[in-house]
């Protein structure tokens, strides 16, 4: 009988067991760290709140829009805009995804994908992480709360610049992903992908590195196997591989587990539905 369970709901049971447990266990960790007992209920029912929105908000819309949408282009292209909308879409629609959205219902054409984008995202994502470390780590204590402040709005400034382009993420990002699919046997496309590829990792790893001390290599590790479990699909809500994996790069890098899901969760709740509910809305109206 477990045997005829899906990969996808064991997956969400054991992200379940594995966030409950490092709440729980390093609950008093957790508020040490923080400082304040209230900011982590606080923190943990908003994530809560917001995971439980993301269920009911991830399927309004999203036939209808679908269909619609899909029968803007030719045959040849159909594969590419349902992967492009089912993206948006499920993954509740980041600011501005109403916009390409819109332009795409007008003119049948799909936005493009540049390297001003991967630069600028690249950017503000490392600049609110770093950031949040800095609150997360307890540095620099006694401007803790200017210093959060300044991560969320760098978060949602970069979220909003990058989606914004004209080169945007969602549709962009994936049509190029197909096309790159369709372009692997030559070899300039693979060095290319596994430049990037590679390019994030190190970025990335060597933020967090400098930012805690923590060796590289050990964050290299953590860095390696969270990039490969992101292959692995989220839960419906967004919650699902990145928790555990940014989790598990910051104890990594010192941090008290509790007080890495705690934060992790903040960040989520800062970073992706609070613009998701924008772009939301954007969409609503716009269609």
């Amino acid at each position: 009988m477990l045997s005829n369970i899906p990969t996808v709901r064991w997956l969400k049971l054991l992200l379940v067991v594995l966030i409950s447990y490092g709440i729980f266990k390093y609950r008093d960790s957790l508020v040490d760290a923080a400082g304040y007992a209230s900011s982590l209920r606080i923190e943990l029912l908003l994530a809560a709140a917001f995971a439980f929105l993301s269920l009911m908000a991830s399927s309004l819309r999203a036939k209808h829009i679908i269909n619609e949408v899909g029968g803007l282009i030719s045959t040849k292209e159909s594969f590419e805009l349902s992967a492009v909308s089912a993206s948006s879409i499920f993954s509740l629609v980041r600011v501005g995804s109403g916009i390409p959205l819109y332009y795409l219902k007008k003119t049948g054409t799909l936005l493009s994908h540049t390297v001003v984008y991967y630069i600028a995202d690249r950017f503000f994502n490392i600049m609110s992480f770093l950031a949040l470390g800095v609150v997360v780590l307890g540095k620099f204590s006694w401007v803790s709360g200017l210093l959060l402040a300044a991560g969320v709005m760098v978060t949602l400034v970069g979220l909003t610049y990058t989606r914004l382009l004209p080169d945007f993420w969602p549709f962009g990002m994936i049509k190029d992903f197909i096309e790159d699919i369709r372009k692997l046997v030559t070899w300039r496309t693979a060095v290319w992908l596994s430049f990037l590829s590679l390019s994030n990792l190190m970025i990335d790893s060597f933020a967090i590195s400098l930012l805690s001390g923590a060796g590289l290599n050990a964050v290299l590790a953590a860095t390696v196997l969270g990039t490969a479990a992101m292959l692995v699909s989220p839960t419906p809500a967004g919650i699902g591989i990145y928790e555990p994996v940014v989790s598990t790069q910051l104890v990594s890098a010192g941090v008290v587990g509790g007080a890495a899901i705690g934060s992790v969760l903040t960040y989520r709740l800062f970073a992706l539905w609070v613009p998701a509910l924008v772009g939301l809305y954007v969409l609503h109206r716009k269609l």
